[in-house]
């Protein structure tokens, strides 16, 4: 079938160096209202010599003028340094959208204030990829967390544009991750929203912010578990409720697969994918449309062909 040309309406970048990406997409229509487009910025790499946080591999992500995965980040009065755990909320990997381990906080690490030696080099955006259906960004995120065995987390963003998929109408993201491990360890990765998050079922949740609605599904390669927690910074304006995706028991290795469809919270509920496993392949499919991943050793997942609509 024809693909609808909305690629007047997508824009998407990177800056190597500074490791950010970003997405912007929004479909064809005469009301269109650009606020209501669909944002994603990501990290991969540092952000300076002298100032980082453990945010490698973390988002933002805004659909229908609302942001659906926020970033706590650091701001507000030096007062909050003095409590340690709000300090890991804000500068530790707990504060962001990222994989952490245990609780994610770190506070052993004297990481803080900041230690430039440790951070500078890590992090990086490895390929850039486009056609008329898909974005594709693989980012390699290895060689953080030293006091923990972590060998490699791979992490690839695949923007689904918007009209590719019948009822996704700001498009759909997949994050596939992949994690290796010199030893097992229990690990999560975090998505956290200025919303509520709503456990449907094991890999499945909604986080609505405002009237908009983020359906989220999952997949991972290892059993795992779901729960909803509300971080209180004491700054209202930068609390949120992280949705934890843990694994079940201590892993050597885990892959993932989410899927995040932005919608308003009054539309009907976002068509669920289904998820195929093979060796070194997940094949995610809604009806008529399939997207096919490989996993490529030292570059992650990729995506290796489309079918349908």
């Amino acid at each position: 079938s024809i693909i609808p040309d909305f690629n007047a309406n997508i824009l998407t970048d990177h800056f190597p160096g500074l490791e950010w990406g970003f997405i912007r997409a929004g479909t064809e229509s005469e009301d269109r209202n650009p606020e209501d487009d669909f944002y994603l910025a990501f990290k991969s790499g540092v952000s300076g010599y002298d100032h980082n946080h453990l945010d490698q591999g973390s988002m933002i992500l805004a659909a229908y003028s609302e942001i659906l995965l926020s970033d706590p980040g650091r701001g507000g009065p030096d007062i909050i340094r003095q409590d340690p755990y709000i300090n890991c909320l804000f500068e530790a990997g707990l504060g962001h959208n990222t994989l952490i381990f245990g609780d994610g906080c770190y506070l052993d690490l004297k990481l803080f204030p900041d230690n430039p030696v440790y951070f500078s080099g890590k992090g990086r955006i490895t390929y850039v990829w486009e056609d008329v259906q898909i974005i594709q960004y693989t980012t390699d995120n290895s060689g953080l967390y030293p006091t923990e065995p972590l060998q490699k987390f791979l992490r690839t963003y695949i923007y689904i544009k918007p009209g590719i998929i019948a009822g996704y109408e700001s498009g759909a993201l997949i994050i596939a991750d992949h994690v290796s491990l010199n030893a097992e360890k229990s690990h999560s990765f975090l998505f956290h929203t200025p919303g509520e998050v709503s456990i449907i079922e094991p890999g499945v949740a909604e986080l609505t912010n405002h009237g908009v609605r983020l359906d989220y599904f999952g997949y991972c390669s290892v059993p795992s578990t779901d729960k909803a927690e509300l971080q209180d910074t004491s700054m209202p304006s930068r609390n949120s409720t992280c949705y934890y995706r843990s694994t079940e028991n201590p892993s050597i290795q885990s892959d993932w697969v989410h899927v995040l469809v932005p919608s308003r919270a009054d539309d009907p509920p976002s068509e669920r994918p289904v998820f195929t496993s093979g060796e070194e392949s997940v094949v995610v499919e809604w009806g008529s449309y399939k997207i096919l991943l490989n996993f490529i050793p030292d570059t992650g997942w990729v995506v290796m062909g489309t079918q349908g609509e």
